[in-house]
């Protein structure tokens, strides 16, 4: 289905007014089919953010134009108060069962054509390009991996002997120091660095100083090679 072409679009609303089991008004309607923040309900339908080059402004007036037409119809409902609430017309129920093909006045959209990068840019520059974003991954990863290695060195030579006891009976790291100190999860708070140095050191700054310091070894290459 195409956003800019008036059948697609007059059939997507239809259609996913004709799916919703629950009462909305064209706000939420508007908010769906542009993709706006609204309940789960909406984002489950296949028609979510489907107008999603309009603005809520435009999409209003489709919708609005569907009312007109007849497909769609607005009633209240509510006892001491009124709630507009959007349903198909029994046109509008038709029209969806048969496709009818319904002519909107849509708004005009500028969509630019871009042409694909390896028409405008030499494949010499695309290749170092993705060479590089190669390399950059594998740095990523290699990253991570040191970082592992250096919190792994640093707990292996920090650790309370109590702790490793536990870990070596099967429970993780956040496990163990948990029941030492009866906190809960905390690996998603300031860590095992943050409450063995009473908050002297938080879990970030704990691997930060380690992958820091383990660049020495980098810097002063003379020295330990020696």
């Amino acid at each position: 289905m195409n956003p800019t072409k008036s059948e697609d679009v007059a059939l997507a609303i239809l259609n996913l007014v004709n799916d919703m089991d629950f009462n909305t008004g064209i706000k939420k309607l508007t908010q769906s089919l542009q993709g706006s923040t609204v309940p789960s309900t909406f984002k489950n339908s296949n028609y979510y953010s489907f107008l999603n080059i309009y603005n809520q402004d435009q999409i209003t007036k489709i919708i609005n134009e569907l009312i007109t037409k007849e497909y769609l119809k607005l009633f209240n409902i509510g006892m001491g108060y009124e709630i507009p609430i959007i349903k198909l017309t029994e046109k509008g129920f038709n029209a969806v069962k048969n496709k009818e093909p319904i002519m909107l006045d849509l708004p005009k959209i500028y969509m630019p054509q871009f042409a694909p990068a390896n028409q405008i840019i030499e494949s010499s520059i695309i290749d170092e390009f993705y060479e590089i974003r190669k390399k950059i991954n594998e740095l990523q990863i290699k990253e991570e991996s040191l970082k592992e290695r250096i919190k792994k060195t640093m707990l292996d030579n920090n650790i309370p002997k109590i702790v490793t006891d536990k870990i070596n009976k099967g429970v993780n790291l956040e496990q163990a120091i948990d029941s030492l100190f009866g906190t809960k999860q905390i690996g998603e708070g300031i860590g095992m660095f943050g409450i063995m140095t009473k908050g002297v050191v938080t879990r970030a700054e704990g691997v930060k100083h380690g992958v820091a310091f383990a660049l020495a070894r980098f810097l002063h290459k003379e020295i330990y090679e020696k």
